[in-house]
């Protein structure tokens, strides 16, 4: 009888897991991502106080915003012109450009001091694939990973081994402001978008790839 409760623990235990959304134990849950820290002020930070408090496992990044500071689905961080460009971007009969992940690795950092944060910042510098399509309608396929309710990101790698949680790159991860507020998505969900290509070098609370106006490809 033994065995045959431990067996259906497991059982449980392993439906459970199955069914509920394991992303909200992800890192992610608890950061936003930031342009990568320099090793140096890093490893300062971790015997000096930080300007601002942060979990064990969040010390190197920046809090997630509140969900209240968006619309549900990301666009409220983007002034009203930008939007209005993706869209017209994307209303446009230009056709867009496939976009792999292959060339978003063409990117290089420069560290650099950030006054606010009072640390150092490796910042992006993109290669000039990358810029050629800054504004552009692209085409894109990923991993969704959800960062919070109604928020999601696009990712090359699914959830297991993503930026956040297994140890990626950022040139892994883009964020998404869809054209109009999205079906629910699941973890992992491999999908296909199409959205404005925006470059982003300077908000070290965003990350350095943004897909606006986007929408999955039926």
């Amino acid at each position: 009888m033994n065995k045959v409760g431990k067996y259906c623990w497991w059982i449980a235990a392993a439906l459970l897991f199955c069914f509920s959304d394991v992303s909200k134990y992800c890192r992610h849950q608890l950061t936003a991502w930031k342009f990568k820290p320099s090793l140096l002020e890093a490893t300062a930070n971790s015997i000096q106080p930080m300007p601002q408090a942060a979990s064990a496992d969040s010390a190197d990044y920046l809090p997630l915003p509140e969900v209240s500071q968006t619309n549900g689905y990301g666009a409220q961080e983007y002034d009203a012109a930008t939007l209005a460009q993706a869209a017209a971007v994307m209303d446009s009969s230009v056709t867009p450009t496939l976009l792999s992940w292959e060339t978003l690795q063409d990117v290089k950092y420069k560290k650099k001091y950030n006054k606010e944060y009072e640390q150092y910042f490796e910042y992006p510098v993109f290669g000039a694939r990358i810029k050629a399509l800054s504004g552009k309608p692209v085409r894109i396929s990923g991993y969704i990973i959800p960062l919070d309710v109604g928020l999601y990101a696009l990712s090359k790698n699914p959830y297991s081994s993503c930026f956040f949680c297994g140890g990626a790159g950022p040139e892994t991860i883009m964020t998404l402001v869809f054209k109009s507020p999205p079906s629910r998505f699941k973890t992992d969900a491999y999908v296909t978008l199409t959205g404005m290509f925006q470059l982003n070098d300077n908000n070290v609370e965003s990350f350095m790839y943004q897909l606006l106006a986007a929408e999955v490809v039926k």
